[in-house]
């Protein structure tokens, strides 16, 4: 693992939290739309490069979004759930499946 330090908690407290739980909920909810694909096993066997052009191609869909549907906000929210997980599959990738550690605290060793 490559200086992945332990990420703390978030704060309840703070005013950006509800939102990040809001599009999270998003996220999870496309992720779950695609789960046939292959769900994580099939990200953590693609190539980097690969995801990272994905994350372009997400964002040609997002700006289409925006042209065409501006005032239909949550089409606009899906599309932009669908580049963040590209953004997170490619760094779990890039981490070689490990993000989750990021987020853990190390388990203690029994002595």
């Amino acid at each position: 693992m490559n200086n992945l330090t332990i990420i703390n908690e978030p704060d309840p407290n703070s005013p950006t939290w509800p939102v990040v739980l809001a599009f999270a909920k998003i996220m999870e909810h496309k992720l779950a739309q695609n789960r046939h694909k292959g769900g994580r096993d099939g990200w953590l066997t693609d190539g980097v490069h690969e995801l990272k052009g994905r994350i372009y191609d997400e964002y040609v869909e997002l700006d289409d979004a925006l042209l065409t549907k501006p005032m239909m906000a949550l089409d606009v929210a899906l599309e932009a759930a669908d580049i963040a997980n590209m953004a997170m599959m490619t760094a779990d990738r890039a981490t070689n499946g490990h993000l989750l550690n990021a987020l853990m605290p190390p388990v203690p060793q029994m002595p």
